[in-house]
């Protein structure tokens, strides 16, 4: 998706990934950084730092890719369940066990394992 801006007046004197953190609330600054610096934001239409200082009327141009599913898949877990019926499941999870899936941790976790333990609802 290809969002612009024009920086106006009250908007100078930032840096560019501070100026985009305020207007992108959905977006993390980490990840403006990462953007900027693949040249997916734009100031001008030209490749610039994240530290880059804005001007009035410099055009921001984002071009920022929509994700795309996150496919999981369901590994087995141990999984010391308390109690289940159709509307609750209640496990004791075990401390240093990670929960979902991140950068990382994409397996063994309890929603892989969870996933396993109830295909339907994958």
């Amino acid at each position: 998706m290809i969002t612009e801006f024009i920086v106006t007046e009250g908007e100078t004197r930032k840096r560019l990934d501070q100026f985009l953190v305020n207007r992108e609330r959905d977006i993390s600054r980490s990840r403006l950084q990462r953007l900027i610096e693949l040249g997916r934001i734009r100031v001008n239409d030209r490749m610039v730092k994240p530290s880059h200082t804005i001007k009035p009327g410099d055009h921001i141009t984002m071009d920022v890719p929509q994700p795309g599913p996150l496919l999981v898949d369901g590994k087995t877990l141990p999984l010391e369940i308390l109690h289940e019926d159709e509307a609750l499941l209640v496990l004791n999870k075990p401390a240093g066990v990670v929960v979902h899936p991140a950068a990382g941790n994409w397996e063994g976790t309890v929603l892989n394992a969870l996933l396993a333990h109830i295909p339907n609802h994958a």
